[in-house]
């Protein structure tokens, strides 16, 4: 969804622009990951884990835990209160 989001700020742009050259979507992958690196990383970091059902496994083991879900909630607070409650900044 921030990608939709950002691709649809660089639309905008290019037709009020009246130009739909490369251009103009030049900084395109740039924002997105300036705005989603961290998820980058964290999915880089899981796709280490093999195999795969080692990996459901230990998902479906902590994901219960009381003290994995409060860290999640800290940890991506931020995130949510960007993605719901202010508004992203896109340099063009």
């Amino acid at each position: 969804m921030i990608s939709g989001y950002i691709a649809a700020h660089f639309a905008q742009k290019a037709l009020i622009s009246k130009r739909f050259d490369a251009g103009i979507f030049q900084n395109y992958d740039r924002e997105v990951y300036r705005r989603l690196e961290d998820e980058i990383s964290v999915f880089q970091n899981l796709m280490r884990f093999q195999p795969w059902r080692l990996y459901d496994l230990g998902i479906n083991l902590i994901t219960p835990l009381p003290a994995l879900q409060k860290a999640f909630k800290r940890l991506h607070h931020g995130w949510l209160q960007t993605a719901f409650e202010k508004e992203i900044e896109i340099n063009f």
